[in-house]
């Protein structure tokens, strides 16, 4: 099955789900930080925080950048990846 697709919406589709995919990932980034900071202290008993301490202990030393420490790297690298991703999917279809 040959799917005709137009190039501009092609492009359009393709970067649209780059951004979206972007964005998803920028989002749920403190959630991410949280969880690594967690795994990180496993194993040394007077520095293992909970969810709820270690968002107040960075909250309270570090604001809210302290959520999104290396966001851009990780977003940047998302982005690239999808969208070379969807762009071989949109070769393959031709």
């Amino acid at each position: 099955m040959k799917l005709s697709v137009d190039a501009s919406t092609a492009m359009a589709s393709l970067l649209a789900g780059s951004i979206g995919g972007a964005i998803g990932v920028g989002a749920s980034y403190p959630f991410d930080t949280l969880s690594t900071k967690a795994q990180v202290s496993t194993g040394r008993e007077e520095n293992h925080l909970g969810f709820g301490r270690n968002f107040i202990k960075i909250w309270k030393s570090e604001g809210i950048g302290g959520f999104f420490d290396g966001v851009l790297i990780t977003v940047s690298f998302y982005f690239s990846l999808l969208l070379l991703r969807d762009y071989n999917f949109t070769l393959f279809c031709k």
